[in-house]
């Protein structure tokens, strides 16, 4: 899944109740802004918005307001935190299944094992989105100045 943007006037700005979020049109897009970028928007801004399209319409990663002239991202500190749990499981099945590996119990060294996996896995996720992030926040910076 590609990294899309859309340029335009932001109009119809509304918050659909859903802690924070809020929505508003650019041109016929339906965009969707997570609270992290909600204070820089106010109705009528030239914006830069660049995030994932759906079939409901673009959900924001990063947002440039050309009208300010401030560019905002999701605070990518949750993502740190997921992979630092993911890391913690990680390691820690990683380290039960090696010690009970000898004793010869395929149950738990199954369920260890998940369980490291599974950690390693979410590690993988979070660091996906971390880099969508990064790479929605380039679009905007990069995406305004082409645009001038």
């Amino acid at each position: 899944m590609s990294i899309e943007t859309r340029r335009g006037i932001a109009t119809g700005i509304i918050e659909t109740g859903k802690r924070g979020v809020v929505e508003c049109q650019i041109g016929e897009t339906k965009i969707t802004l997570h609270p992290d970028l909600v204070h820089r928007l106010k109705e009528g801004d030239d914006i830069l918005v660049a995030g994932d399209l759906s079939e409901d319409g673009l959900h924001a990663l990063a947002l440039k307001n050309i009208t300010q002239n401030k560019t905002v991202k999701i605070d990518g500190s949750n993502q740190v935190f997921i992979i630092g749990i993911g890391l913690f499981f990680w390691t820690l099945g990683f380290i039960f299944a090696m010690q009970i590996l000898p004793s010869g119990n395929t149950t738990l060294v199954i369920i260890n094992s998940g369980m490291s996996v599974a950690g390693c896995i979410v590690c993988i996720m979070a660091i996906s989105r971390l880099l969508r992030i990064k790479r929605a926040e380039r679009r905007t910076i990069y995406g305004a100045e082409e645009q001038r």
